[in-house]
């Protein structure tokens, strides 16, 4: 791996940016971080609106009934 700069007597308007967030990297981070956020706002309402969904699947009459059945049967196999 060679270094930017090889030797200090360098002229630093030949050598190009030697500071962070030169170029595309401020735009490049937004951009990232603008979809980051996004996905975790889309991936928490869905699994809120799956999980509200399942309680109140859940809290019907018989419905509890059915699944501690199935729980009860799967149990018996094992």
């Amino acid at each position: 791996m060679n270094p930017t700069i090889e030797t200090w007597q360098t002229n630093p308007m030949e050598v190009g940016p030697i500071y962070p967030l030169a170029g595309w990297e401020v735009p490049m981070f937004l951009a990232c971080l603008v979809f980051c956020v996004a996905f975790m706002i889309w991936k928490f309402a869905l699994e809120t609106s799956q999980y509200t969904a399942k309680a109140a699947q859940l809290r019907q009459p018989g419905e509890l009934a059915a699944v501690l059945i199935e729980h009860e049967t799967r149990d018996q196999k094992t």
